[in-house]
């Protein structure tokens, strides 16, 4: 999407409209994950086959924490948070910065759901039901804030619990 907008404003196609080529990185990424929730809507009218749904809905959500991630990343470009020293820095300082976070949030969400999992085989909470179900909504939201907290991608962390 970035792509093709930088070439229409290139061929002056846009008329007043000039934005730089990391604006519209930005508004690609945003862009980016909508597509998928019109596809979610369709099917659910349509009530196609609900594994093909359930597929889609997955591809969805990491979709949409890659999204927000590579938001993140070329927001850092456009609002001048990080000093470049050309085009090259700037890319390089993307990678690295979409790689630490995308990995971070998946080493966290991983390593946050095998802990539940071990604390859930050792730890019987039958007998008390509120403490059950406060921590099954501790569980989703710790990893979140703490994602959140650190800088990494919440939505990512959550996926990979």
């Amino acid at each position: 999407m970035a792509v093709l907008l930088n070439a229409l404003v290139k061929a002056d196609l846009t008329g007043e409209f000039k934005p730089h080529f990391s604006e519209l990185l930005v508004f690609g990424s945003l862009i980016a994950s909508t597509d998928p929730v019109a596809i979610l809507a369709v099917f659910q009218k349509k009530r196609v086959d609900p594994q093909l749904f359930y597929l889609v809905f997955g591809e969805s959500v990491l979709n949409d924490g890659v999204c927000l991630v590579l938001f993140d990343a070329f927001s850092m470009i456009v609002g001048g948070e990080g000093n470049f020293n050309g085009p090259v820095d700037a890319a390089w300082s993307l990678l690295t910065d979409f790689l630490i976070s995308f990995t971070g949030s998946m080493c966290l969400g991983v390593a946050s759901g095998l802990g539940v999992a071990l604390l859930l085989k050792f730890v019987d909470m039958r007998q008390c039901r509120l403490l059950e179900t406060s921590f099954y909504v501790l569980v989703m939201y710790l990893p979140f804030f703490a994602a959140e907290t650190i800088k990494l991608s919440g939505i990512v962390t959550i996926l990979f619990t």
